[in-house]
């Protein structure tokens, strides 16, 4: 009987390592296992994007091709080889979408992936890094491409956009858009596969330096099968 129970809780500790991969550095390094390093159903966590930002956790999907929801890749990851996806297993998490002065106006930041579909949680905001500075009265902000969310400032910013002196280094609560700014219209958005969840604009001239993120309070309302 011992020897059949040693022999059980072995298995049982090979199974648990076999669909945890562990702890890594950044996403890129998670995207850098090789085939032969995961299996379907594994789990792993990456201990943050970037300096500052939030650690997560991650599940690989072996016969997943969806396509990568942005720059920040906050939902899909691609293996540098074979075939498959690293899906976000959290089901609420915030969201850091990096830009800079030069992102172009209009740029999704944010892209529903297929089997995806998010709600905001709350109002984002702003995590400037270097302060935005530069232009003629610059101004910028975010909306979505849907339909009564897609004027530029309706999520961030507001019609006049964020301006200098609110966008310097640190965490910094923006203007509430117009369409996030009360509960029924902040429920009613609900974005699926395709939509842009999160799209920059140039309000006012533009920004000749500065970088940071926006922080996106995201619950995740479905996600692709688990294995």
């Amino acid at each position: 009987m011992r020897l059949g129970a040693l022999s059980y809780g072995d298995d049982a500790a090979r199974e648990v390592s076999r669909r945890f991969l562990g702890e890594y550095a950044t996403r890129a390094a998670l995207k850098s296992v090789p085939v032969s390093g995961r299996v379907d159903g594994m789990y792993s966590a990456v201990a943050a994007p970037a300096a500052g930002l939030d650690p997560s956790l991650w599940r690989f999907h072996a016969a997943s091709a969806a396509a990568v929801d942005g720059a920040a890749e906050e939902l899909v990851l691609v293996p540098d080889a074979g075939s498959g996806r690293w899906h976000r297993a959290e089901r609420q998490f915030v969201a850091a979408l990096p830009f800079t002065f030069e992102t172009a106006d209009a740029a999704a930041l944010l892209t529903v992936p297929e089997g995806f579909a998010l709600r905001y949680a709350a109002t984002p905001w702003w995590h400037i890094t270097t302060a935005m500075t530069g232009g003629s009265s610059s101004a910028i902000g975010i909306s979505t491409d849907k339909t009564n969310y897609d004027t530029k400032g309706d999520l961030l910013g507001g019609a006049t956009g964020d301006v200098l002196a609110t966008l310097t280094a640190g965490i910094k609560p923006g203007t509430i858009g117009a369409e996030v700014d009360n509960l029924t219209d902040l429920h009613a958005l609900l974005m699926v596969e395709g939509d842009i969840a999160a799209r920059f604009d140039r309000i006012t001239s533009a920004f000749t330096a500065g970088a940071g993120y926006v922080r996106m309070p995201l619950i995740v309302a479905a996600a692709p099968a688990t294995p």
